[in-house]
């Protein structure tokens, strides 16, 4: 019978967002405790850099870890994956236990094909909101004002009127788009993640 990759798909996926989000949340708590009086801006690049799949964690982010996590942090099986010093090689041979026989590369390309498909959703967004000031600047650049003054329109009125339309046309836009806009782009760090675990136990398989 042919392998439903969909369903192996799902299920990898949810595994990998519980992963995602305990691992988030501890790295957040440690690096904060680590970093919570340097300057913002180092700040930011740490906390960034603490949520990626590092090949490597740092001596003292380890230590971190061990320090703010809770009875209940350590009771979670996902704990000792997080606290690893190498946390994407742990993972991968996580899921590989637990999904013996799993076709990784082939669900590595389905979620290629899932991850275009959110580029490419989020990129049409962009371009309604550049196709509708785009409009309005060239309805307002290139329409005569000889030509709206012999239609009988005052051109201030002119002017008033574009500008009225075009946000009231971004306003509709905005409250029908946005929120799956903003989902899908809140899930972005999560479909790089799952990608570089798929990638990285592709190439150890292989």
């Amino acid at each position: 019978m042919p392998e439903n990759l969909y369903a192996d798909y799902d299920q990898l996926l949810s595994f990998l967002n519980e992963y995602h989000s305990f691992s988030c949340e501890i790295g957040k708590n440690a690096s904060f405790a680590m970093f919570r009086n340097v300057p913002k801006t180092f700040w930011r690049a740490m906390k960034q850099h603490t949520r990626s799949m590092m090949i490597r964690r740092p001596e003292i982010l380890l230590k971190s870890i061990q320090e703010i996590a809770t009875e209940s942090d350590r009771k979670n099986p996902l704990f000792a994956i997080v606290a690893s010093e190498y946390p994407l090689d742990a993972l991968s041979r996580e899921i590989e236990r637990r999904f013996p026989g799993c076709p990784f590369e082939r669900l590595k390309e389905l979620h290629k094909s899932h991850r275009e498909q959110h580029v490419a959703f989020v990129a049409s967004i962009r371009n309604i909101f550049a196709v509708l000031f785009g409009t309005a600047t060239i309805v307002l650049q290139f329409t005569p004002k000889p030509l709206v003054i012999d239609l009988g329109i005052d051109y201030g009125e002119f002017q008033t009127t574009v500008f009225w339309v075009t946000v009231s046309l971004i306003g509709y836009v905005s409250l029908a788009v946005i929120p799956a806009w903003y989902v899908r782009h809140k899930d972005g760090d999560r479909h790089c993640f799952v990608a570089e675990v798929l990638a990285y136990t592709s190439l150890r398989l292989s």
